[in-house]
């Protein structure tokens, strides 16, 4: 997890390699970690009086306490540096400000213009995250159905039949589907059935890739096509985040972390979050700056937060939820 949420903060200082954006393949790999993670904790707390409240309670302390502590870093970091961003262009009013803090609205950016002033401006994803946990009692009912139906919107999406990006990558109706993969395989407990649950997923993935991979070609040698040129175009960093995340998954899942391995872990969700203020803060005179100095001070912020904010509030949900949770399932 400290390895994507590095990624995407390499991504958003223009760090590409041959061509490809990181980031957008990081962060599929995290809706499928967190679809896996949230899944096992769901299927652990039915043994809870109340699972659903105690569900959503967990997600509450585990997202929004360290949420709040680097939103305020944030907002002195706005008021001290006044840094020049799309992303605080705008000047606040009421409702920025509680788009930015509610989380949700920040997901609905294409229509609302929440982006123009995003203290944390990765926490659209968080906004879809949170959408996925809010509906996931009813959709663990039917998974199977909403990763198909997901999946379909996702394909219709690419024919741009639809907007691309949003429903592909950005709204829940287009992602569904891959936070579903990571919850399909946590709903098989034997790791043989689990290892034949993933190759069968990857295998649609693949299919479905290469057949719109083979439609864009076949419309690019075509006059007066229906759609533009391009049209079918698959996002090759969705794929990528896709193809490689469920091997990696299933390999990972089952093992047992060493300590400093948990540690890096936890440290991730303050890295995804404070990166964007450590890039203000570096570039405040001028747009010069080390990258490896930006990645250390990146995790050094996460670790202060973690052990002020991040830590306390989790051993608050491990005392809520009355039972020790498995190291490799932590979310």
């Amino acid at each position: 997890r400290l390895f994507l949420a590095t990624l995407v903060a390499l991504s958003h200082v223009g760090w590409h390699s041959l061509g490809i954006n990181p980031g957008i393949s990081a962060v599929v790999v995290f809706y499928m970690i967190s679809g896996y993670v949230v899944t096992a904790l769901w299927q652990r707390l039915q043994v809870q009086p109340t699972p659903v409240v105690s569900f959503y309670r967990d997600r509450l302390i585990r997202i929004y306490p360290t949420y709040f502590a680097v939103l305020a870093i944030g907002m002195l970091a706005w008021w001290w540096l006044q840094p020049q961003s799309y992303f605080l262009s705008q000047t606040p009013d009421l409702v920025d400000l509680l788009n930015n803090l509610s989380i949700v609205p920040l997901n609905f950016y294409m229509w609302n213009q929440s982006d123009q002033f995003a203290i944390i401006p990765p926490a659209w994803s968080l906004g879809t995250e949170l959408q996925f946990y809010l509906l996931l009692p009813l959709i663990l009912v039917r998974p199977r159905l909403f990763f198909v139906l997901s999946l379909v919107v996702a394909c219709i999406a690419q024919y741009g039949l639809i907007p691309r990006e949003w429903f592909t990558y950005r709204l829940l109706p287009g992602v569904l589907h891959i936070f579903l993969t990571g919850a399909l395989l946590a709903l098989v407990t034997p790791v043989q059935q689990r290892i034949k649950h993933a190759a069968i997923i990857w295998s649609v993935y693949a299919t479905i890739g290469i057949l719109l991979l083979a439609s864009n070609n076949l419309l690019q040698h075509r006059d007066g096509a229906l759609y533009p040129s391009g049209a079918f175009n698959v996002s090759l960093e969705l794929l990528l985040g896709v193809l490689l995340g469920i091997p990696a998954l299933v390999m990972l899942a089952p093992l047992r972390s060493p300590k400093w391995d948990q540690l890096a872990g936890h440290l991730s969700y303050g890295v995804f979050l404070n990166h964007f203020i450590v890039y203000w803060w570096l570039t405040r005179n001028g747009p010069e700056f080390s990258v490896g100095m930006y990645l250390s001070i990146s995790v050094i912020l996460g670790f202060a937060v973690w052990l002020a904010i991040e830590r306390p509030a989790q051993l608050l949900r491990y005392r809520l939820r009355k039972m020790v949770p498995p190291n490799n399932t932590e979310g």
